[in-house]
């Protein structure tokens, strides 16, 4: 297998990462957080990233991926921003998330831990189809 290469649409997403700081220092911040190295300054910029457009917040969901390396959270981001996203904006996005899924296992792997939650139904049956699973599990 060779070295992870980004699909030529998603990759758009993914240059806002060079070019925003801010999105590395949160990415970073995030992590330590997960750690159990309590950063009160992660709230704040949580609170600010659900102010923000649905592109900065898929590069921050990436940011965080690309930086933790070991995958150790990313149930947490899964099941928090990754699913949080997809509700808000998966028809928008929807593409190209499947398209970073089909070239990125770990992606792939993340976006099966995702539940329904309050996603629309023609999303979650496209992940779903995508994935080869059925229907969330019921809490």
């Amino acid at each position: 297998m060779g070295p992870f290469t980004m699909p030529d649409k998603a990759e758009e997403y993914f240059k806002a990462l060079e070019d925003n700081p801010w999105i590395d220092e949160f990415a970073g911040r995030w992590i330590l957080d997960k750690d159990g190295l309590k950063d009160d300054s992660v709230v704040d910029m949580e609170i600010n990233l659900i102010i923000c457009d649905a592109e900065t917040k898929l590069n921050v969901i990436m940011g965080i991926l690309l930086k933790m390396t070991d995958g150790r959270h990313d149930n947490i981001l899964a099941a928090g921003m990754l699913e949080n996203f997809l509700c808000d904006h998966g028809e928008e996005y929807l593409d190209v998330i499947l398209e970073i899924a089909g070239k990125w296992p770990r992606f792939r792997s993340c976006l099966g831990m995702v539940w329904q939650n309050s996603m629309k139904d023609s999303v979650w049956d496209k992940i779903s189809d995508f994935l080869g699973t059925g229907k969330s599990p019921v809490a």
